[in-house]
């Protein structure tokens, strides 16, 4: 964020927004770069270590080395779906109100943090929870119910596009 506005409760305000940084005028012109570099390093390292480590079920909160920024942004993503999981209708415009961002903020930051869209995201906390849910003994139809699929048909096969195997079978397996 560029500003003339130098005041410590402006710097603060900037940064409660969510900018990655804030300069104020007059900035130097070595500085910007340096800040432009360090970001781009640091998105590159990031996007680099959660594509290398992040795991089909896993959460973003699973990983430990982020920015404490990015890690305040992965948690509330996370508390916003578990919170609204079973809503059938949650939308990303949904979880960007919720967040306080707006919807292409909320895509990006995403894209590069998780190296996934925010429906593909939201698609793996669902899956990851209902595996959950059906090892407590929750038919198919309570479990996409629970979990925001609009049919157990719908649940069954996004399921087994996930995992390769159905939620009957992953069950049976899991409780022998």
């Amino acid at each position: 964020m560029l500003s003339a506005l130098d005041t410590e409760e402006d710097k603060i305000e900037g940064m409660r927004l969510m900018a990655d940084a804030y300069l104020t005028k007059p900035f130097s012109v070595d500085h910007l770069k340096a800040v432009i570099t360090n970001l781009l390093t640091s998105r590159r390292q990031l996007k680099d270590h959660y594509t290398s480590i992040l795991e089909p079920g896993e959460t973003a909160t699973d990983i430990k080395q982020h920015t404490a920024r990015d890690k305040r942004f992965m948690q509330s993503l996370d508390m916003v779906i578990e919170e609204h999981i079973g809503k059938k209708s949650l939308s990303v415009e949904d979880i960007a109100y919720a967040l306080n961002i707006s919807r292409v903020q909320l895509y990006r930051k995403t894209k590069n943090l998780l190296n996934s869209s925010v429906n593909e995201y939201l698609l793996q906390r669902r899956l990851t929870k209902s595996k959950h849910l059906l090892l407590e003994g929750l038919n198919i139809n309570e479990v996409a119910e629970k979990v925001g699929f609009s049919s157990a048909a719908y649940f069954a096969a996004a399921f087994k596009k996930q995992f390769g195997i159905t939620p009957t079978a992953f069950r049976k397996d899991k409780l022998k």
